[in-house]
Order: C-alpha cells, then sequence, then structure tokens
C-alpha cells in the first residue's frame, strides 16, 4: 500500500473540500474542547457564522474553492473600532484577497480568504504593517501555528529560518504542544513581478516536509485551528 505524504491542514480548503453548509457551522461553534482566538461572545460567534457562511457561498459560486486558503493573523496596533477599520481596508485591498473578518478583542484576530497563487501571507502582513497607525504603533501580523512533536524537527525548522532571517523570525510558544509564531518583517516586493512574494506557508512547506513522518500535519491557530 503506497504511503500517504504528509500535508498542510489548511482551514479554507479543508472546510471546503468536506463541503456542505452544515461543516462550516460546526466548524464555527467548534467542539466543547476545540480552541478559538479569543472568550466567546454572541457578536464573535455571529461573526465567525457569517465568515464561515461566506467561505462556503463564495466558493460554491466561484467553482474552484480548493484554491483558496484561509488564515487567522494575530494584529498588534489595534486600539479601537477605527483601526479594525483601517486593518480590513488595508487588507481588502490586496490582490487575490477574497474575504476579510476581524473582531476587536484582546488578541485582534483578522481571518482572511485569499488565492495564495496571487498573494503571499507576507504580502497581506505587509499591507497592514503599511498601513497608516492611527496610536503611533505600525500594525504588526503573526502567524500561529502548531505542529505536534515540534520538538523532534526543530532543527531543521531553525535551519530553514535561518535562511529567510531578512523575511521573517519563528518564535517557539509551547514545545510541549508545537506551537509556533512566525513574525513577519518589512518586505521591499517587486511591482513588475506577479504573483506572491516573500515568505509563504507554501513555501516553507515544500522545503520542510521532505523526509517528516508519514501523517506529519501543520496546522493554524485561530480559524485554521484542527483539533482540540
Amino acid at each position: 500500500m503506497a504511503k500517504s505524504s504528509p500535508s498542510v491542514v489548511d482551514a479554507g480548503s479543508d472546510r471546503e473540500r468536506d463541503g456542505g453548509l452544515q461543516q462550516c457551522l460546526l466548524w464555527c461553534f467548534g467542539q466543547k474542547n476545540r480552541t478559538s482566538c479569543d472568550s466567546p461572545s454572541l457578536l464573535k460567534h455571529s461573526l465567525r457564522v457569517a465568515f464561515a457562511l461566506s467561505v462556503w457561498l463564495f466558493g460554491s459560486a466561484h467553482g474552484d474553492p480548493t484554491s483558496l486558503v484561509s488564515r487567522t493573523f494575530y494584529v498588534s496596533g489595534v486600539e479601537c473600532g477605527s483601526c479594525v477599520y483601517l486593518v480590513e481596508q488595508a487588507v481588502r485591498e490586496v490582490p487575490g484577497v477574497s474575504r476579510v473578518s476581524m473582531v476587536q478583542s484582546l488578541e485582534n484576530c483578522v481571518d482572511v480568504i485569499f488565492d495564495p497563487n496571487i498573494v503571499s501571507e507576507h504580502q497581506i502582513a505587509l499591507a497592514l504593517f503599511t498601513a497608516p497607525p492611527l496610536h503611533g504603533n505600525p500594525y504588526r501580523a503573526v502567524l500561529r501555528m502548531r505542529m505536534p512533536d515540534c520538538g523532534r524537527q526543530e532543527a531543521k525548522m531553525t535551519a530553514l529560518f535561518e535562511q529567510w532571517k531578512p523575511w521573517v523570525e519563528l518564535q517557539v510558544l509551547d514545545r510541549i504542544k508545537g506551537e509556533l509564531a512566525v513574525h513577519f518583517l518589512p518586505l521591499k516586493t517587486n511591482t513588475q513581478k506577479p504573483g506572491p512574494q516573500g515568505w509563504s506557508v507554501a513555501r516553507f512547506w515544500e522545503s520542510f516536509k521532505e523526509g517528516l513522518p508519514e501523517g506529519t500535519v501543520l496546522e493554524f491557530l485561530g480559524t485554521g485551528t484542527v483539533g482540540g
């Protein structure tokens, strides 16, 4: 029997492959052991429902939802409702972005659906960083990931991120749980070059997955969280 290759667990494509409105709603509310990016509230759950519905409806209407991915960015520097508007507007104007939803909270998560063939996670983070800050501090985006048994692969991961030092910084949040954070640094893009630029999950996984044990997965905290 052929061995299955390691894969990236992706909230957008995984939900859409499962298909149907029911899966979106289940994902949105979560099961009792599933975590979210901040404490639950009626407003947040309502907005998550709307965001999940938009994923399902957008994918159904455009025929090829598997090309889209969903990421949760944790954004610092957001202090008011006007900041939320600026963050959403800055991301919405990025080519390749299809949906943006943000709720002001302790951790200020912004959920983004986009086409990774057009734009990278780094370019989305750059759009936030270059948005005019209302309170003096730029909006900095962080992507949080989880990889079980991360400790056994830490040397390999550290070596890879050393190569990308001008672009991103890797932070190990919890070695036991395998939780990591990617901090995006300022990026100089080539406006004449189409397609994704800078650091991306796709670039990372393509370089990292070779030689990993069967069944190794990369999860995303926030809308991309899989499991408890």
